[in-house]
């Protein structure tokens, strides 16, 4: 048994009408609302600042990619790690809202967990080449949350993932797998930012601090 998460962009009318056929599917899929930088922008920052983590400013300060798209998508990321280390879950697969997992991918998914000797040697497994999908455990998500806490806001989502979190790469969501292509989404042509916050030398609210129950 798998706990289904997907991160949905509502204001995406596409990725919306994937995620119901998806829901369709499979039944029990938890739909996270993702927060959008056209709606919520301003709350992006006070939440960062609000829960300690560092944005320095990585890169080049004009980098087109480090935009107000790109940090909404990580507190929607952040929220989401959160949600799964408060609730204590395991078998944990986070998807983006622009795939649709085949049929059959419960049988994937049994095949998976057998080559993985059935999940306990990893926390934290990317399942595809960029940030599509995960199966991770709330310790993965505590992993995770450390390792914001170590470094902050300092990198694309994924690239963080794969360097600072990630146990294994295992390619089981594939471009076949997607109803558009790579970065084809909204994130890239959004407004760039030059937010930064330092992290004060305090506890890790994340981890001691409960948002979900």
């Amino acid at each position: 048994k798998y706990n289904l998460i997907v991160i949905l962009l509502e204001r995406d009318v596409q990725n919306v009408d994937n995620v119901l056929e998806m829901k369709k599917r499979f039944p029990d899929l938890t739909i996270m609302k993702a927060v959008d930088w056209k709606l919520h922008y301003d709350l992006v920052e006070k939440f960062i600042k609000k829960y300690n983590i560092s944005a320095p400013l990585w890169g080049d300060p004009n980098y087109p990619h480090r935009n107000k798209g790109k940090f909404s998508r990580w507190t929607s990321l952040i929220l989401t790690m959160k949600y799964v280390y408060d609730l204590k879950l395991e078998n944990v697969i986070l998807i983006e809202d622009d795939v649709m997992l085949p049929i059959n991918f419960n049988k994937i998914y049994q095949d998976m967990l057998t080559l993985l000797d059935n999940f306990d040697k990893f926390d934290f497994v990317k399942l595809s080449k960029w940030g599509e999908g995960y199966l991770f455990n709330y310790k993965g998500a505590k992993k995770f949350i450390e390792m914001l806490y170590k470094y902050g806001i300092c990198n694309h989502d994924d690239n963080f993932i794969n360097k600072y979190v990630a146990d294994i790469t295992e390619h089981i969501i594939t471009e076949r797998h997607l109803i558009r292509l790579p970065n084809e989404g909204h994130i890239w042509d959004t407004p760039p930012t030059k937010f930064v916050n330092v992290g004060e030398d305090k506890p890790k609210i994340l981890l001691d601090e409960k948002i979900f129950d």
